[in-house]
């Protein structure tokens, strides 16, 4: 079927790509599996992220400050008389 000189500069080609067409295949499963997992992935994280957004959201709200005051009361005590109240446990003075 093919004339004579381009059979000639075919001498060094393999007849057929069957070991080709077997590796391929082999590879075939694990590129598959490792795309699934990165899709899986980024799809964890940015719902993660949405989440997390749509909390702090919540809290800034008035209706969840209400909420937290109803529960525990107001704030008792400012961090800096946290601070000194820590520091004369320790006996020591600013």
């Amino acid at each position: 079927m093919l004339p004579g000189d381009i059979s000639e500069d075919m001498e060094g080609c393999p007849k057929s790509n069957t070991l080709l067409y077997l590796i391929l295949s082999s590879l075939l499963v694990p590129i598959v599996f490792v795309l699934y997992k990165a899709v899986v992935s980024t799809y964890s994280k940015s719902m993660n992220k949405k989440e997390k957004s749509s909390q702090a959201k919540s809290m800034k709200s008035m209706a969840y400050a209400n909420l937290q005051m109803e529960l525990f009361g107001e704030r008792r005590e400012s961090m800096e008389e946290s601070e000194t109240r820590f520091d004369r446990r320790l006996g020591m003075r600013r």
